[in-house]
């Protein structure tokens, strides 16, 4: 007879309390549609945005197989199947909850119309709904590519809990090592990380250690609550956050804009009967009550600047393009004197298909099957924040007129709110994470000088740049330097 491997005794219960917040809109899918939009964010049984726990696991183990390459602590902590073999996940991870009015996290069914009835809670039945749509090389929208999609507003808060079931060998490594990727600058939570959305922050992290050898230790643990408004009083020590690992580099484009902006909600604005709108967005901001308690406060849409990342993202991916091909010695006339198929094969070589666009922002990979895809490499972040007192939306009218008559032309008659925002500070941050690729000979130069491009007033950014909109002046910060 073999010996058979003893399973190591999973005596040691870590719990951790975790708070966070979006320092970006995030958007956790539901996969459904409604009339008022064609993806829907998910939402619990009291109909308040959540962020499901598988949501949040599966998130952990990509970053800890990714960042670490460690696939043997994955399947420790996480489990595994292979064939017949297999293991179950010592790791529990719970809805993440949002946080109400009071400050604690609204858990289990409530009565409908506490909800109805609470000034914060009520806003959140109406999500903002972003416009999006895909630009071919041509300039204009790529079939099938007109899209829209409900969001999580910038600043809403979150609270879940952790529980990690291990050995003492292994006990106090695992489960630092979650709450390391939890704290990390690249960790995103939901869909739309590559466009602006999913960077959270962490507000607060409360951990305990139990043996359940020890009776105290167990004892204390059957006392402790599930309900996540139950705030348990066994928790002991707090966590201290990390910074973004070696691997990313972060960049950040301090911008004053020259005077207008225009970044459209892809709608006019009902209010004041324009055709063409300025986005805006409410979002939260917390401040402490006179019992030190954390609570939230509505900033109204109307107060606000946005500045969307799947905005500037598009327009630095192309200017990349560009510097890339310049640097490969790749001119207009390299497609010369070829077939319509040929040309239009190496217009996407040189645009959608190019090295540099696709080792940073990534690729769908090939239309006839999985290869070629990659994921973005740079994180880029949304702005959103309060409006100077003196940055106001301008109402200009445009007509179209008739060289032969004189008069306007038909259905050429509109006007369009750009925010004259030149007091405002802009501060956009890229976070690049970097590989095999990304190291490539020109591609992060490429990058650096579409952004300088930026600083130097040379990319404008947003709608209307050829009416003069969306220039920019400013510097280029990389990990905390000036370049």
């Amino acid at each position: 007879m073999t010996d058979k491997m003893e399973t190591p005794i999973h005596n040691i219960c870590s719990i951790a309390r975790i708070v966070i917040e979006a320092a970006t809109p995030l958007k956790t899918g539901s996969g459904r549609s409604s009339v008022t939009t064609d993806a829907m964010i998910a939402r619990d049984v009291n109909g308040l945005p959540f962020i499901p726990g598988t949501t949040i696991t599966g998130l952990i183990r990509h970053a800890m197989e990714r960042k670490d390459g460690d696939e043997a602590r994955a399947q420790r902590i996480m489990g595994y199947q292979k064939k017949e073999e297999g293991q179950g996940s010592w790791l529990s991870v719970t809805e993440a909850k949002m946080i109400g009015s009071d400050g604690r996290p609204v858990d289990g069914l409530k009565n409908p119309a506490t909800i109805s009835s609470d000034p914060f809670l009520s806003r959140f039945g109406q999500m903002p709904v972003r416009q999006h749509v895909r630009i071919g090389h041509r300039g204009t929208a790529e079939n099938a590519g007109k899209y829209d999609e409900e969001i999580i507003p910038k600043g809403t808060r979150f609270c879940f809990e952790m529980e990690l079931l291990s050995d003492s060998d292994h006990a106090d490594n695992d489960f630092t090592r979650l709450l390391t990727i939890l704290t990390d600058d690249t960790f995103r939570i939901g869909g739309g990380s590559r466009k602006g959305y999913g960077k959270i922050a962490i507000t607060d992290i409360c951990t305990r250690r139990l043996d359940m050898n020890n009776p105290k230790d167990l004892q204390a643990y059957l006392d402790k609550d599930s309900d996540l408004s139950h705030v348990w009083d066994g928790f002991n020590s707090t966590f201290q956050t990390a910074s973004a690992g070696s691997d990313a580099i972060r960049y950040e484009l301090r911008l004053h804009p020259v005077d207008f902006i225009f970044f459209s909600n892809g709608l006019g604005d009902p209010d004041d009967g324009t055709d063409k709108a300025t986005i805006r967005e409410g979002f939260v901001t917390w401040k402490k009550n006179e019992n030190g308690v954390e609570i939230p406060e509505w900033q109204e849409e109307k107060t606000s600047i946005v500045v969307p990342a799947s905005s500037v993202k598009g327009a630095i991916a192309h200017r990349t393009a560009f510097y890339y091909n310049q640097h490969c010695g790749v001119y207009a006339d390299y497609i010369q004197g070829q077939n319509k198929e040929k040309i239009k094969e190496k217009i996407e070589q040189v645009t959608k298909r190019n090295k540099a666009v696709v080792a940073l922002f990534g690729s769908e990979g090939e239309k006839s099957g999985s290869e070629g895809k990659r994921r973005g490499h740079v994180l880029v972040s949304d702005v959103i924040r309060k409006a100077a007192t003196d940055t106001q939306a301008k109402i200009l009218n445009h007509v179209k007129i008739d060289r032969f008559t004189g008069g306007t032309i038909d259905g050429a008659l509109y006007d369009e709110d750009p925010l004259y925002a030149r007091g405002e500070e802009l501060v956009l941050t890229f976070t690049l994470i970097r590989d095999e690729k990304t190291d490539e000979k020109y591609v992060t130069e490429s990058f650096v000088e579409a952004l300088k491009d930026i600083c130097s007033g040379m990319l404008p950014l947003g709608g209307n740049v050829n009416h003069g909109s969306g220039c920019f002046h400013g510097k280029l910060i990389r990990d905390s330097k000036e370049i």
